[in-house]
């Protein structure tokens, strides 16, 4: 049984909910420093559109009055001559900065400003452009009837009157975008803005919910594509938060996926969802990557097609062209920390470790309020460093900034149980499953809590549940294995990893490992060899080692000990032991008590005195750090 670090954003990705469920803060001009390492340029003349403020008396009004901001963003992102800033950053800055202040925190030129009041059956919209020296280039009042047509009207108009006072060139393509009106009914168009709000919340309930007013978009304009498009995002997230099984959310989200496409082939937000399917629920990387491409192609300035292709290079192992891409959406999206996460996250996977410490450093102190920055840091310590006490203070502010999130909650309770605190590790894991019951994360953490209480036929049980949630889940699988083969069922063992890893079993293509699938290949490699199928084994392990010999050890997507796992299978065991010291020697802690004490891929190497020994110095040691944590919690 194995245990990998994968955070929610490097399983998944991150979507644009995610990316605006941030909560604002106030940045000031020490907010440029997010943002000064950035090395890609941009193309074409750069603008930043302020939060439009809501002028009507009903606060009510709130969510239409963003959807106006997003909308005139997602026009504006379409014109291929300009560079967008995202809504994210944007919604960071202090209202009471001038424009001289943004223009300089953003490195734009230009900078567009608005409110919206609706009355009635009445809407205004006050917009004006400036530029970095404060000077005013435009403006326009637009006082229409509240219609659907008008207020997509209102948009197309800002976005062309913008282009025109910026000189920039609209392409025929790009103009015909603009022009289009992606429904004609106002009630559907405020049934998609509420469930993108909650969309945005990204909680098992706000799910559901949002997965309701998307259903009721549709209804009303069966031919709505963008409402078909935040369905699918919905739907995606679902495994994650709500126990949604993997299958049923797969086969609701492409069937809404095709439709969207179907409906508007120019959808760059469809194109991101396509990817995000093909790349982790039928494991085709080629598609993937030619869907995150159209949708870069579509939308140039749409920072999500750039974190989901970063997302993808950075799981297929292509790293350096991972890095660049987070890279350029942060040049979209400055002072966004979700994307700033993600490319320090891959510096991990360089194992640039100082580099990604340096700059969450520079995350959690320009972005204060983003508790993945802390957790994530935290992250970094345990799994890079093996200081599991500097760990500890970063992921309980992590959790008390955002209490329900059962990811962040899960592997505080694992960082505990590292530390044999199991009183502790139990009470976070099981605030996990509180908040999120019946979800990937609650299941991952009760089964870690019944492996450390010896509990085997306990966490097997809830292995069933989680591999039934997300098949290529490979410690459920580990378990389900252990368990197949203690009872003599080989093939039922087998069939675990056909079903979740069918590639592994394809004898017509050549074999292809990548950091999502190497792990079950080692795994699988036992059950072959007590079946007769030493040859395929064989060569499951085999590149298996030449992978991990050219992927980074430390960091939470790191391969931790998986080469001590490959030569024990294999019967080597001193050169076992040796990894084995090693990596004890680099710092490597994370899970030890779980690979070293309950993995089956391990058995020939308990009995060795030397393995032993090793395995009393990292008792020894996470009983120092317990203590430092024990003293640290009594300080005044």
């Amino acid at each position: 049984m194995v245990w990998v670090a994968f955070s929610l954003t490097s399983r998944l990705g991150v979507h644009s909910s995610d990316i605006d469920a941030e909560p604002p803060a106030v940045v000031d001009a020490q907010a440029a420093d997010l943002a000064s390492d950035l090395t890609v340029k941009r193309p074409g003349k750069a603008i930043a559109v302020l939060p439009f403020a809501n002028l009507s008396q009903e606060k009510s009004n709130e969510p239409f009055t963003s959807g106006i901001h997003d909308d005139v963003l997602t026009q504006l992102a379409k014109v291929g001559a300009l560079t967008v800033i995202s809504g994210t950053s944007v919604r960071r800055l202090d209202r009471s900065m001038s424009i001289p202040q943004i223009s300089a925190i953003l490195r734009v030129e230009s900078v567009l400003e608005g409110s919206v009041q609706r009355v009635g059956d009445r809407v205004r919209i006050n917009v004006q452009l400036i530029n970095a020296s404060d000077e005013h280039m435009w403006a326009e009042t637009y006082d229409r009837e509240l219609t659907a047509a008008n207020i997509f009207a209102i948009q197309s108009e800002i976005a062309r009157a913008v282009t025109g006072a910026l000189q920039a060139t609209l392409s025929t393509q790009q103009l015909a975008d603009i022009e289009a009106r992606p429904t004609e009914s106002f009630a559907a168009y405020e049934a998609y803005l509420l469930g993108r709000q909650q969309l945005r919340q990204r909680t098992s309930e706000t799910l559901f919910e949002a997965q309701r007013y998307f259903e009721k978009a549709i209804a009303i304009d069966p031919g709505y594509a963008r409402a078909y498009a935040g369905l699918a995002d919905t739907l995606l997230l679902q495994p994650e938060y709500s126990g949604v099984s993997q299958e049923e959310a797969g086969n609701n989200a492409i069937t809404a996926i095709d439709t969207a496409l179907e409906l508007d082939d120019r959808l760059g937000e469809a194109q991101v969802a396509l990817a995000l399917y093909k790349s982790l629920w039928q494991n085709d990387f080629t598609g993937a990557e030619t869907a995150v491409r159209r949708a870069i192609e579509l939308s140039p300035n749409y920072p999500e097609a750039y974190r989901s292709y970063g997302m993808l290079l950075n799981r297929l192992g292509r790293l350096e062209e991972g890095l660049y891409n987070y890279r350029r959406a942060l040049e979209l999206d400055p002072l966004s920390p979700s994307t700033r996460l993600l490319l320090t996250e891959i510096l991990t996977n360089l194992e640039r470790h100082d580099e990604a410490n340096e700059s969450y450093r520079k995350l959690i102190e320009v972005a204060p309020d983003f508790p993945r920055g802390f957790f994530s840091k935290g992250m970094l310590e345990w799994f890079a460093f093996g200081r599991l006490d500097l760990a500890v203070p970063l992921m309980e502010q992590s959790v008390a900034m955002d209490p329900g999130d059962p990811n962040m909650l899960t592997f505080l309770g694992g960082l505990f149980l590292d530390l044999g605190d199991e009183a502790t590790g139990a009470r976070w894991i099981e605030r996990a499953e509180k908040v999120a019951l019946g979800s990937l994360w609650a299941n991952v953490g009760i089964a870690w809590l019944h492996l450390y209480r010896g509990e085997t036929s306990e966490a097997v049980a809830l292995s069933h549940q989680t591999a039934r949630i997300w098949s290529r889940w490979y410690p459920s699988l580990a378990l389900l294995r252990d368990d197949h083969v203690a009872a003599g069922r080989y093939q039922q063992a087998i069939d675990t990893y056909r079903q979740g890893y069918p590639e592994l079993f394809d004898t017509h293509t050549p074999l292809v490992l990548e950091p999502t699938n190497y792990h079950a290949a080692i795994d699988l490699a036992p059950v072959l060899i007590e079946v007769g199928d030493d040859e395929r084994a064989n060569e499951l392990l085999d590149q298996s080692l030449a992978f991990v010999r050219d992927w980074p050890r430390m960091g939470g997507y790191g391969h931790l000990i998986s080469d001590v796992e490959i030569y024990a299978i294999k019967g080597d065991t001193q050169t076992a032991l040796d990894a084995l010291r090693s990596a004890i020697d680099d710092g490597w802690r994370a899970t030890w008590w779980l690979r070293l004490e309950r993995n089956s891929n391990l058995a020939g190497l308990r009995d060795e005195p030397e393995f032993q020994r090793m395995l009393g110095d990292l008792r020894a040691d996470m009983a120092e750090q317990l203590e430092k944590v024990r003293a640290n919690d009594q300080s005044p």
